[in-house]
């Protein structure tokens, strides 16, 4: 019987880190057909940023696409080629290694993938969907068209020169319509559907299946047999009119049969920007849902979202040992995990550390199972926290009166494209409102008890892990810090929150306070100092868990000019403090809002 493949991916950037991941695998190599994705980009595609300010596009730079790799000569005047030839020197290293790893290579990318107005000069029939998103996206970027047979073509012929190149290619997997990609009339697109109206009546089916069908004949004709596999296809109507159309191998996920593909977490995507909060136990509950549908092909996953970064090694090596203890004996039952966890401790971290280490396990998959009752709760850190950039934001009371230099290190990185009033708006998000529940008069109130619980589960969760830290366990020392850290990026998105929501309701008196007015001054201004003063805080505390030792389990740009609305700046604890000045320089304008007190 054949074994089931294993496919890895991970946007590793660094060889020596490659190569240590491979000899990780090794370890599961018996049990599955491995293959690992190669196709991450050498670095981000600054090039592409031809508008600075114009935030949509901070979500493809980073992402991988065919013509990032392999661009065909009637596209090179068109194209970036210097890229392209840098993103093949780390992908030839990477499949060098694989080889000699005895595993196979797979290739994750962004498609169909907008192109700019200067390609469509040159082949105006190729425009397809208008793709980005219209409320955060200052210029209009355009997929091609699929069914244009010139289009598809070219796909075909740029898959098999890199599969010519790798030779071990057996998997693609691409994500669409979103971050620059998108089919023609596909009911998700930010514009909703859209498309040449040669090609409106065929709806988005026959352009996915063309697109599969494309990336599989390429292949096949360079000798790779391969599957295909497809994200973000939906609604349902749309993927059910486009499965009977595609090519045998090819997938668009979830699918609906069983015992065809399966998939895995690394958990980095839900805790990103922090690293080290890996979930075993959760971890556990994929593999028995494996168990039972004994898929052919399973999808691991180590990256963050938009392939900022992926799972560490420490956390990938606990995952594979599970993944190898699990298969060799299968625990069905709750008792049975937690036995199965301990004995997987016991041999990682030593027989004293490892009733230690499943309370602290279980203590922080209490968390993840209270914060899941939250609609969405990842929104906050990665989309308030980072690309509203809640977390350097200061709060103050006249965002408006704040100097170049008070707003220069973190305004630029918030996620929006359009004018200074929204970028000001702190409950801007993505173009909605944070915080919107079906009911305002509540929204405040509940937000506030589900914080709190957040809070409290992070604290004994933090505490269990600094306990088996003091068995020796190195890695129970980085869980506890990177709890402490994304306790305060909670918090700052807490008071961020309460903050826009308080202030959205006040409004700036005309002059001075009448004497003898409201002698006790207010409510409003006891709350918001409160917040203002919380926050103060707890930058500060970032900042010290920053400069001793916390810097190891957040992921930052390696450069400053690398720092987006996805990403953190190196030298986040110095941002801090520019907030905290901010704030105190500022701290006085609440009084403009709000009666103060007397005697």
């Amino acid at each position: 019987m054949a074994k089931p493949k294993l496919v890895v991916f991970a946007p590793v950037r660094d060889m020596a880190t490659f190569a240590e991941m491979l000899e990780l695998l090794q370890g599961v190599a018996d049990l599955f057909q491995v293959s690992v994705e190669v196709g991450t980009l050498a670095r981000k595609h600054r090039e592409e940023l031809l508008d600075p300010g114009d935030s949509y596009l901070e979500y493809s730079v980073n992402t991988p696409g065919l013509f990032k790799f392999i661009i065909p000569e009637k596209l090179r005047p068109y194209l970036d080629v210097r890229f392209a030839q840098e993103n093949l020197a780390l992908l030839d290293a990477k499949v060098k290694l694989l080889k000699q790893a005895g595993f196979h290579a797979a290739f994750y990318g962004n498609e169909p993938v907008y192109q700019r107005d200067r390609l469509y000069d040159a082949f105006p029939h190729w425009r397809g969907p208008r793709i980005d998103h219209p409320r955060r996206s200052r210029n209009a970027v355009w997929s091609p068209c699929l069914l244009e047979p010139e289009v598809s073509n070219t796909y075909r012929q740029t898959v098999a020169e890199l599969c010519r190149r790798v030779g071990i290619l057996d998997t693609f997997l691409f994500k669409t319509n979103d971050a620059g990609s998108g089919f023609c009339w596909s009911s998700i697109l930010y514009n909703r559907p859209n498309g040449p109206t040669s090609c409106q009546g065929q709806g988005p089916g026959p352009h996915v299946a063309a697109f599969h069908r494309a990336v599989m004949d390429g292949a096949r004709s360079a000798g790779c047999e391969v599957e295909t596999f497809m994200t973000n296809v939906r609604g349902d109507h749309d993927a059910a009119l486009a499965r009977p159309l595609l090519p045998a191998g090819a997938h668009l996920l979830p699918e609906p049969e069983e015992g065809v593909v399966g998939s895995l977490s690394g958990s980095l995507g839900g805790t990103y920007p922090v690293r080290f909060l890996v979930d075993p136990l959760a971890f556990l509950g994929q593999l028995e849902g494996l168990r039972r549908h004994e898929p052919r092909t399973i999808l691991f996953s180590l990256s963050s979202e938009y392939q900022k970064a992926c799972t560490e090694l420490p956390s990938l090596d606990l995952l594979l040992q599970l993944i190898r203890a699990f298969l060799g004996k299968p625990a069905r039952s709750r008792r049975e995990h937690l036995a199965l966890l301990e004995e997987v401790a016991a041999g990682l971290y030593g027989a004293e550390a490892a009733e230690p280490m499943l309370e602290a396990w279980w203590a922080l998959h209490e968390h993840f199972l209270l914060r899941s009752v939250w609609p969405r709760p990842n929104h906050y850190v990665m989309y308030g926290g980072l690309s509203a950039r809640w977390l350097t934001r200061p709060l103050v009371a006249f965002p408006n009166r704040l100097t170049p230099e008070e707003e220069g290190f973190w305004l630029p990185h918030v996620f929006v494209g359009f004018g200074d009033e929204a970028r000001r708006n702190i409950l801007d998000l993505h173009g909605g409102r944070a915080g919107d529940l079906p009911s305002r008069s509540t929204e405040a109130t509940v937000a506030s008890h589900w914080f709190d619980t957040v809070d409290a589960s992070l604290a004994r969760a933090g505490r269990a892990f600094a306990a088996a830290a003091e068995k020796g366990v190195e890695v129970a020392r980085l869980t506890a810090q990177a709890i402490a850290v994304s306790r305060c990026l909670w918090k700052s998105c807490r008071h961020a929150l309460e903050f826009g929501l308080l202030m959205e309701q006040a409004v700036p008196r005309e002059g001075m306070w009448v004497l003898g007015e409201k002698p006790e001054g207010d409510p409003e201004r006891l709350r918001v100092y409160r917040i203002v003063r919380d926050e103060l805080d707890n930058s500060l505390e970032l900042i010290g868990l920053l400069e001793s030792g916390g810097s190891d389990v957040i992921v930052t740009a390696a450069k400053p000019e690398d720092e987006d609305t996805f990403i953190l700046g190196p030298d986040l604890a110095g941002q801090l403090r520019k907030k905290r000045a901010v704030m105190l320089a500022h701290w006085r304008d609440f009084d403009e809002v709000f009666t103060p007190p007397h005697l």
